[in-house]
């Protein structure tokens, strides 16, 4: 879809900054400036155009729903959905049970999945079943907002930072105020999916890093309805499509701009799902995304946060964090043999580009990479004769923290890719390069250093200051004459 989302992972014990609604005509990732430099965990208005609105943000403007106002609802065996029939906010009757149909089955499926269900919220709308809310956005002044979740008034929490929560969505979805990119129905699934995941995070960890809860809100939603695909219009923002940037800045970026890289990041958790695919019985979501929610959780023993519990299950699954950059970046150069469904992923353009020759056979250079980031250098054979080789060196201050891996388009459609391996602070590969059989080759680099002082205001994980930035890998290529 065109024009969406974001889930409102609300902070539950501290007000959110005010944030405007976005212009439509304001480019994706330059909405309004944050002007609070330490804004504790929660969502604002979002886009290419938003879909969550910030409890703030409600109160400010004068409009929402609060729990127990409506005076109609249609409840299931899990869900209550709350709505009006007269006045600017009235709901059809039948919307509002597609709305609870809608709702009862993504609760079955991420029950099903074996994620917790969100906590009991005493009464509040009535008894304990999650509460919905449906209004007319747009009239209450959250024109292109399609929804959000946050936390219930009342709530007996478990550990430091979980508690229970209520969504409010809009009334119709109007294709007037939404647009014709989706149906009303469609916009509705997607929003439910990716809403009430952030209700299931709340029973994990409330306060837990933006960017995470996000990516896995995104991913989610994909996983419950695959065919809608309204995640891919966050690509370009996230590390397929800007892999400079750190992939595990929040909402905002150090200038304070809306950073839609959080939903783009939602491909991680794609790419880990389809490494890594085993899944409960009787589900269809695989479980690592549940894993690692689990080594996130607030009420237990571990209470890890983002990155860090990513890093934690991918050691339980015999992995580490540096491979797994390492694939994953290497991946999003060539998405369409990579993904199940990259063809339609679009990579971004190499950092750089050489192209060698005989007679110009030596190429080199350096990229300072920041901490879960990437760049890419682009070699092109021109000329070279059959049995022509590439050799790259690639070098490093940090091997521990870097990963570099060269991959080979050839010209029948096929690409290799190689790892670099970095032993001691060096590391060398050579593959064909002849120019018959190689349209191009390309190194990537990369940062896979998750280290931060952690709790300094900042929007990266744990609300740190990275520690490993900067990181610089120098490369040379060589053609290696027959």
């Amino acid at each position: 879809m065109t024009h969406r989302r974001l889930g409102v992972l609300a902070t539950v014990l501290t007000a959110l900054v005010a944030l405007a609604s976005p212009a439509l005509a304001t480019p994706p990732g330059r909405d309004a400036p944050v002007t609070d430099p330490v804004r504790p965990y929660g969502d604002g208005p979002t886009g290419p155009q938003g879909r969550d609105v910030s409890p703030r943000m409600q109160a400010e403007q004068g409009g929402g729903i609060r729990p127990g106002q409506l005076p109609t609802k249609t409840c299931g065996p899990d869900i209550c959905v709350h709505y009006v029939t007269t006045g600017d906010n009235a709901t059809k009757d039948a919307w509002a049970k597609t709305t609870l149909r809608t709702f009862e089955h993504v609760y079955s499926v991420y029950k099903a999945a074996g994620y917790r269900m969100p906590e009991p919220d005493g009464n509040d709308g009535g008894d304990s079943r999650i509460d919905v809310y449906l209004e007319d956005l747009a009239s209450n002044g959250f024109a292109g907002y399609y929804g959000y979740c946050t936390s219930s008034p009342s709530s007996a929490p478990k550990g430091k930072h979980d508690t229970s929560a209520y969504c409010v969505l809009d009334n119709d979805y109007d294709p007037a105020q939404y647009g014709r990119a989706e149906t009303p129905l469609k916009n509705l699934r997607v929003t439910a999916a990716h809403e009430f995941f952030h209700a299931v995070q709340y029973g994990y960890d409330a306060d837990e890093d933006n960017w995470f809860a996000e990516a896995t809100a995104t991913w989610a939603e994909d996983q419950v309805y695959n065919g809608i695909n309204d995640n891919r219009q966050y690509l370009p923002y996230g590390p397929l499509g800007t892999p400079n940037q750190s992939m595990d800045l929040g909402d905002y970026d150090p200038q304070g701009y809306q950073n839609f890289g959080v939903y783009g990041d939602w491909l991680f958790f794609r790419f880990l799902s389809e490494q890594f695919p085993a899944e409960a019985k009787g589900s269809e979501l695989p479980t690592i995304v549940r894993q690692i929610w689990e080594a996130a959780d607030s009420t237990g023993k571990t209470n890890r946060y983002s990155i860090q519990a990513v890093a934690a299950v991918l050691k339980a699954h015999g992995t580490s964090l540096q491979q797994e950059w390492g694939r994953f970046i290497d991946a999003n150069r060539h998405p369409r043999v990579s993904y199940s469904e990259g063809a339609a992923y679009r990579p971004a353009a190499p950092d750089h580009t050489d192209t060698l020759r005989a007679h110009a056979a030596t190429a080199s250079g350096s990229f300072s990479i920041d901490h879960l980031a990437a760049a890419t250098e682009r070699v092109i054979p021109k000329s070279l004769v059959h049995g022509s080789r590439l050799r790259v060196t690639v070098s490093t201050a940090r091997p521990s923290i870097s990963v570099a891996t060269l991959s080979v388009w050839l010209k029948n459609g096929k690409v290799t890719s190689t790892p670099v391996r970095l032993r001691g602070k060096t590391g060398r590969v050579t593959v064909p390069f002849a120019s018959a059989s190689v349209s191009r080759a390309e190194l990537t680099l990369g940062n896979s250093a998750a280290v931060y002082r952690c709790n300094r205001g900042t929007d990266y994980s744990c609300k740190g200051t990275p520690l490993r930035d900067n990181l610089r890998l120098a490369w040379t290529a060589k053609v290696l004459k027959p």
